[in-house]
């Protein structure tokens, strides 16, 4: 096996925090800025001109990010860079990776789990010599774009089946009508928090998951919009029997269900997400308001009409689940036979001399 020593992550690179706070992140900025978030905001200044690995500094995960050029850092994040020429970026890059399940297991607080410089600067790190730490490198690189070309192709295949299913929503030939026309909406009364683990009853909030409660306020059959979410990503369920709702969960329920069928209406809020989203409003939490429900316009078919439609969305539902399900499971043991490989790569198995 290839030898190694341990080192700390303060021999191999310098590890600073930035000076900005979200607020400095602006729309068209020239750089790039940094914060906890996945995605990569803009600055209109930078404070770092380099190749660093740039990790948040608190969140739920700690993934970095590699970027080379002029870029501005949130100050509850970190740069690595300055790096010596001891240790190979992306192999220090991989091992990072490696320690996503170490690193929020050392992060302190109760509520936002948060990694010090402390912890970056006293990091172990399993350095082998520049050569071997290059042929990992390599081997790490064809074996993790083999399983990325994988899991991209079932990530095409449920985005097509999606397209599909809402290309046929969108293209149902029928007179337009306003929802407000048909419908009563009404809202829950409780908190998110009166769930119970055993509960009798279905509780529905904004969560797509479904919780329980042991007494209901509704007896009936609804569709349920979500009313607000962080992010607007609202999402809508159907249920038929008793149920209790959130405050900000708008129950809908038909007034003449010999004109419109609870599945029909189902699947045209199913495919107003998009719109919904966008007129959402809203500074950190974004919510819909009950006129831009009742005033959403959807095509109205006869009923014969919606039964044909909905005895065809079924089966491109189906199909579209089954390719949804496949590719979340792709992605999960995408990231366990990761996890895996990279176990082998920094004992030293994946490049046996």
């Amino acid at each position: 096996m290839s030898q190694f020593v341990t080192v700390s992550m303060s021999t191999l690179c310098d590890i600073k925090s930035g000076k900005s706070d979200t607020k400095d992140a602006v729309e068209n900025g020239e750089y790039a800025f940094f914060d906890r978030s996945k995605i990569i905001k803009r600055s209109s200044r930078f404070l770092y001109d380099c190749e660093a690995l740039i990790i948040a500094g608190e969140g739920d995960e700690f993934l970095p990010k590699h970027y080379i050029g002029k870029f501005d850092l949130h100050q509850r994040a970190y740069a690595l860079h300055n790096f010596k020429s001891s240790i190979n970026v992306k192999y220090l890059f991989y091992y990072l990776h490696h320690l996503r399940d170490y690193l929020p297991s050392v992060a302190v607080g109760a509520t936002v789990k948060s990694l010090r410089l402390r912890h970056f600067e006293n990091l172990p790190v399993v350095l082998f010599p520049i050569h071997i730490q290059e042929k990992i490198v390599a081997k790490l690189d064809a074996i993790f774009a083999e399983i990325d070309r994988a899991t991209a192709a079932a990530e095409t295949n449920a985005k097509n089946a999606e397209a599909l299913f809402r290309s046929y929503l969108s293209n149902i030939q029928a007179p337009k009508t306003t929802l407000g026309e048909h419908v009563t909406i009404k809202t829950g009364k409780l908190d998110s928090n009166a769930s119970v683990g055993d509960g009798k009853y279905p509780f529905f909030t904004c969560s797509k998951e479904v919780f329980a409660i042991n007494d209901y306020a509704f007896d009936c059959e609804a569709v349920l919009l979500a009313g607000n979410n962080a992010s607007g990503d609202f999402n809508v369920k159907h249920y038929k029997g008793k149920f209790n709702a959130y405050q900000r969960t708008y129950v809908i329920t038909i007034d003449a269900v010999d004109t419109l069928i609870y599945r029909y209406l189902y699947f045209q809020l199913v495919n107003a997400l998009k719109r919904f989203k966008t007129m959402s409003v809203g500074a950190n939490t974004k919510f819909l308001k009950i006129g831009m429900i009742k005033d959403l316009e959807f095509p109205l078919p006869k009923m014969d009409e919606q039964i044909k439609i909905l005895s065809n969305l079924s089966a491109v539902e189906i199909n579209t689940d089954l390719l949804k399900k496949g590719y979340l499971k792709k992605l999960e043991l995408s990231h366990k036979l990761k996890q895996s490989i990279l176990r082998q790569a920094f004992s030293g198995e994946l490049v046996k001399e």
